[in-house]
């Protein structure tokens, strides 16, 4: 199923590993450590996805660690709930381990943008994102924002498919933009379940860099061989 997304907006927390030990058991034996490991912490609205033959929005949290497999680098992603069904279904089919959650919200209060992940009766994580600044600032003078945004700058490398022996990039290439939105870096706080094994990776005392983010026009998944 092609699905091309047509316009979103998330916050994501970019973090330094607590426990590189860890990190490292977390990824799967034939991915190496990445030059400069990092957590993200991701949630995204997705406002409108055009899924032939619906026409779907939900929202989607997302867990992922950078990684590296020879000479490529990207983000294994060890968690993805979503709030649909059929969202969960496709992600599943493409490589990334989605599954369906009760409950995600994505909103701004008082001028800060705030992202709640729950299942199961217990908070899965959230992150308050302070931006620097107000919103929305479109200078063109405007220094660019060092933190990715997941969904469209960045590549994530998922394990291989059957009867495959390399594992796949996948990214959204941009087919057309509608209106250019630029990222908004901020002071991201994040909040972790206790239980959850990456867990330890994540000191949520601290404070850390992050970043607003905001797509408007078509961008499609695509596919690329590693190695």
């Amino acid at each position: 199923m092609r699905r091309t997304f047509k316009k979103f907006h998330g916050i994501s927390a970019s973090i330094d590993p607590e426990d590189t030990g860890l990190y490292r058991a977390l990824l799967p034996d034939l991915f190496d450590m990445p030059h400069g490991p990092k957590v993200s912490l991701t949630v995204t609205e997705y406002v409108h996805v055009a899924a032939w033959p619906l026409l779907m929005s939900y929202r989607e949290g997302a867990v992922a660690l950078k990684s590296r497999y020879e000479d490529d680098e990207g983000w294994f992603v060890l968690d993805m709930p979503v709030t649909r069904g059929i969202a969960a279904m496709a992600g599943r089919g493409i490589g990334f381990p989605k599954r369906r959650v009760e409950s995600i919200e994505f909103k701004p209060e008082s001028g800060i943008w705030r992202g709640d992940v729950s299942a199961d009766g217990k908070d899965i994580l959230s992150i308050e994102l302070s931006p620097d600044g107000d919103y929305p600032r479109f200078e063109p003078d405007r220094p660019d924002c060092p933190i990715p945004a997941p969904p469209l700058e960045a590549t994530h490398i998922v394990r291989p498919s059957r009867g495959e022996d390399r594992p796949r990039g996948v990214r959204l290439q941009v087919r057309h933009v509608v209106k250019e939105t630029p990222k908004l870096p901020g002071t991201a706080r994040v909040r972790v379940d206790a239980d959850a094994k990456w867990a330890p990776l994540v000191d949520d005392s601290q404070s850390w860099h992050g970043v607003y983010f905001q797509f408007w026009g078509g961008a499609s998944f695509v596919f690329s061989s590693l190695g």
